[in-house]
């Protein structure tokens, strides 16, 4: 192969001091299994993770041109990152026209070619699983073969944009290398956690969800447990890590297969010596059992994420959610009778909420304020590309553009409701949670933040009756001016220093 290195970029995608210091404790995964799969072919490689490394796009772009790279590969974590991604790419340009600059990721995946149409800053999109295509992609640059011959591939040819056939998707998981780990991630209180993926892909076809768009099916493929803990003890043996945390979109499959394979997880943790580290994981719902929950705690399960989503039963079935509130609690309620931090994915505002929707919503939250964190003022994101951005287009809901679709709320009443909670509280809500998080003593920062959800539950509960109850509405501008002095001393009383004796 010819000369060059290939340099592989995480962007800071996010200016929010709290999800920053979430990514801070964070690898990205998908960049570390394409270095490591380039490498095992004979490509020289190198990652640049910005999130960890605190380097900015004028850094990226000084190391590009200062280096010998062909070809930047740049991951797209996010639908909301692109334009971050994009002023990237600009940079990069500036000092290297000639560098070709790809992206990789669910979102460049499902917008390739109208990306390739509109920024000239992108010189390619690898579409889907990227280790096979991006291989091929790296022999065409370097050696100057034809793009045509690249899998998965958006790129320009005389001006016009062609997509090759997509690459099949990868059989079997065990044969990818483990991923190559550049930075340690930031500890996460005392434990230095190394990121872990499992499985690809997700059975479940959520309406408002693009994963099962990025892999063209609805498909889990898990790799062997032998070759998961061969990794784990790996990093533990070699790394240092005391903790893991599962980022698959699924790691126990529902049924007898998720059964099998959390029996066999336990079984190899514990015969190996390995079940004193700390675990996190996301489960679903249908994938919850005191059987399968205790398993998992016995070897290390400490914190776990669940995508309950809603109490309203009309909203679950907008959400294409096959469950009930009832099964919704019982499932909270096996989660939090072990000693386990829970995190539940929760949607409190979607395009047809209802008052009712978001009344059934609050008394649902409300027994768990204490025992579960959960982001009580959270919008439903329209993805480009999925069932709910395609419905909502068809209704002429739709606004904004493709890199940024936005809707407004069927409701009047609920309209109003999210316009004025979010302006008295969700920057608070932001500030809040970086105090708690800034505090040494982690049980002593979850108090005071599950302190602060019963609060802002009990404010989008009195405007949403007071919603309900009142026609006309005052303006939403009128009702922040009349709260604001409740919202900010209520905000600063939780925030204030606590006797801890």
């Amino acid at each position: 192969m010819a000369h060059g290195k290939v340099l592989l970029v995480r962007p800071t995608t996010t200016s929010d001091p709290v999800a920053a210091s979430e990514d801070a404790v964070s690898e990205h995964l998908g960049l570390g299994y394409l270095a490591a799969y380039l490498e095992t072919h004979g490509c020289d490689v190198d990652v640049c993770d910005t999130v960890l490394e605190k380097a900015t796009n004028q850094d990226v772009a000084e190391r590009v041109s200062a280096g010998d790279y062909p070809l930047v590969g740049i991951a797209v974590p996010s639908q909301r990152g692109i334009f971050k991604v994009l002023e990237l790419a600009r940079a990069i340009k500036e000092v290297r026209p000639d560098a070709h600059v790809c992206l990789g990721g669910h979102f460049p995946t499902i917008v390739h070619d109208r990306l390739l149409r509109d920024f000239p800053c992108l010189d390619s999109v690898v579409r889907g699983e990227g280790e096979e295509p991006l291989l091929a992609l790296v022999a065409s640059v370097l050696d100057r073969r034809k793009a045509e011959s690249v899998p998965g591939l958006t790129f320009r040819r005389d001006g016009r944009v062609v997509s090759t056939p997509p690459a099949m998707p990868l059989e079997k998981l065990d044969d990818l290398p483990f991923p190559k780990r550049s930075l340690p991630p930031a500890p996460w209180g005392d434990i230095r956690y190394a990121g872990m993926v499992s499985s690809r892909g997700c059975q479940y076809r959520c309406p408002y969800c693009s994963i099962a768009t990025f892999y063209g099916c609805s498909q889990w493929r898990g790799r062997s447990v032998a070759n998961v803990v061969d990794e784990m003890a790996e990093l533990a043996a070699g790394g240092g890590y005391q903790g893991f945390s599962f980022s698959d979109d699924t790691f126990v499959p529902p049924g007898p297969v998720g059964r099998t394979r959390v029996g066999e997880f336990c079984d190899q943790l514990t015969s190996r010596g390995l079940d004193r580290l700390t675990l996190v994981a996301m489960l679903p719902p249908a994938s919850v059992s005191t059987r399968t929950v205790g398993r998992l705690f016995k070897v290390g399960l400490r914190s776990v994420l669940v995508g309950i989503e809603s109490g309203s039963p009309a909203q679950l079935r907008r959400l294409g959610k096959a469950t009930t509130p009832a099964v919704n609690r019982r499932v909270l309620e096996i989660l939090t009778d072990f000693d386990l931090i829970v995190c539940a994915g929760w949607i409190m505002f979607d395009p047809d909420c209802t008052l009712d929707d978001l009344r059934l919503n609050i008394d649902f939250l409300r027994p768990y304020a204490d025992r579960v964190i959960f982001e009580p003022l959270t919008t439903l994101e329209v993805f480009t590309g999925s069932h709910l951005y395609r419905d909502l287009a068809a209704r002429g809901r739709l606004k904004g553009t493709y890199l940024a679709p936005e809707y407004e709320f069927l409701d009047e009443k609920v309209r109003w409701v999210h316009r004025v909670a979010t302006a008295l509280m969700e920057d608070r809500i932001i500030a809040a949670v970086q105090w708690t998080s800034e505090q040494n003593d982690r049980v002593y920062g979850r108090f005071r933040r599950q302190r602060m959800l019963g609060f802002v539950l009990e404010i989008l509960g009195e405007l949403t009756d007071f919603a309900r109850a009142s026609d006309p509405l005052p303006s939403a501008e009128e009702a922040v001016a009349k709260l604001e002095g409740t919202a900010s001393y209520g905000f600063r009383q939780l925030m204030k220093p606590l006797d801890k004796g």
